[in-house]
């Protein structure tokens, strides 16, 4: 009772108060109007949104692994999603960044932009399995230093193979997920979009790994959702080229690409550890002893 108080009280925090705080910093990137229709790296300050980039993964690795560390592995990727979340309520969208730049905006900046956040956002999620094992029950596999020990749990045969082909078909229903639901630039709208694109993810990985008896850690889904940053703004800059502002006013930009980066990590965060609990995996022993609501929580 005690224990699920204090969770209860850390995820309070996290989302009105830590969480607010670190995207806050966010306020002080700026476009080139003095507005803020830009992204931490795709702006007229570039160097203080990499500044505020590192101190929100920063926030999100502390808070994940004290969460996973001392409540339960979902707990903690949840609240360190909390965290690019906030971020990216501060900001602005790619349609209003292509506006405010006139379609000049270099999308492979934003490409780059995503592989970093994301790439940050599968590292936490390591992290946080690693503090999550430490207080599981002695016949939990705990993850490795090597690769193969950061992607995979078990596996009754070789398995990075595998792990390869659940990541890239992870991150292909990524895109296909986000480019469902990301049917309009709302902020509220792509964020959610790359959330459930990272449940897809999830489950999508799980159930190629499930098939070939490979269990998998957090990690490895998540750098199908890395994949998934990449590919949408690259697609999006060789399909529009330099007619990126026509086909935003004609509503054909690529929906997938509308997400911004810190979108994108906040679903690998969010969305991948539902996305493997749906399909089956139990993350941390813990979260069915505080009764949480999904297996992978």
């Amino acid at each position: 009772m005690i224990k699920t108080i204090l969770r209860w009280t850390y995820i309070l925090a996290c989302l009105l108060a830590i969480g607010p705080a670190a995207g806050w910093l966010a306020r002080f990137v700026r476009d080139g109007q003095g507005g803020h229709a830009c992204s931490l790296l795709v702006g007229e300050t570039p160097m203080a949104g990499a500044i505020i980039g590192m101190a929100v993964i920063a926030a999100a690795a502390v808070v994940g692994v004290i969460a996973s560390r001392l409540f339960s592995l979902g707990t903690g990727l949840a609240m360190a999603g909390v965290m690019f979340g906030w971020t990216s309520w501060h900001l602005g969208t790619v349609e209003s960044i292509i506006r405010a730049t006139g379609g000049s905006v270099n999308l492979l900046v934003l490409a780059l932009e995503g592989f970093v956040l994301t790439a940050a956002a599968a590292g936490i999620a390591h992290a946080a399995t690693l503090a999550a094992a430490s207080s599981q029950p002695a016949l939990t596999t705990k993850p490795g230093s090597r690769l193969a020990g950061m992607l995979v749990k078990s596996a009754d045969r070789p398995a990075m193979g595998v792990t390869a082909a659940a990541v890239v078909i992870g991150a292909g229903a990524a895109v296909a997920a986000a480019s469902l639901l990301c049917m309009s630039g709302l902020k509220g709208q792509t964020l959610m979009g790359a959330v459930v694109a990272g449940i897809a993810c999830g489950m999508a990985s799980c159930y190629v790994a499930g098939a070939a008896k490979v269990s998998l850690h957090p990690a490895a889904p998540s750098i199908g959702m890395v994949l998934a940053a990449v590919a949408a703004p690259v697609a999006a800059r060789f399909m529009h080229g330099d007619q990126l502002l026509s086909a935003l006013y004609a509503d054909r930009l690529l929906a997938a690409a509308r997400p911004l980066p810190v979108d994108w990590a906040a679903g690998a965060l969010l969305g991948v550890q539902v996305g493997m609990g749906w399909a089956g995996a139990v993350l941390d022993v813990r979260a069915m002893e505080m009764g949480e609501p999904t297996p992978g929580t």
